[in-house]
């Protein structure tokens, strides 16, 4: 059952105040993106690193050298539209697996290829939410 977004902002917190994965999906226009910018640094997510992949110049640099692209250390690492680009998900399993504290968000639409690629790619790695 998909949860209304300030409900989901609340069950946002603890996962992206740990080192995990959180995927958030839903059906397109449900405030995904808003919900990330607009009410997340007011939560006090703390700072963050956004790559939107609707964008295909983004795609393609992260394409080129996912690893280095993606760590940003303990900043919160944002993937909007991740569902664009899924073999983006073996490199956040990667590095959500080394010893330094990794968080990611990965925004997507409710497609069954995604959370199908998520659940094998981060199986028991990621906590998934749909708005």
């Amino acid at each position: 059952m998909p949860l209304h977004p300030r409900r989901v902002l609340r069950l946002l917190r603890a996962p992206l105040a740990s080192r995990t994965i959180t995927v958030l999906t839903g059906a397109r226009q449900t405030g995904k993106t808003t919900l990330v910018r607009d009410l997340l640094p007011a939560a006090g997510a703390g700072p963050s690193v956004y790559f939107s992949l609707d964008d295909p110049d983004e795609r393609l640099r992260l394409a080129a050298d996912p690893v280095r692209r993606l760590d940003h250390g303990p900043r919160l690492v944002i993937l909007d539209e991740v569902q664009k680009q899924p073999t983006l998900l073996d490199a956040v399993k990667l590095l959500a697996d080394r010893t330094e504290f990794r968080r990611f968000l990965l925004l997507g639409s409710a497609q069954i290829l995604l959370l199908q690629q998520a659940r094998k790619t981060l199986a028991g790695r990621a906590t998934l939410l749909e708005l």
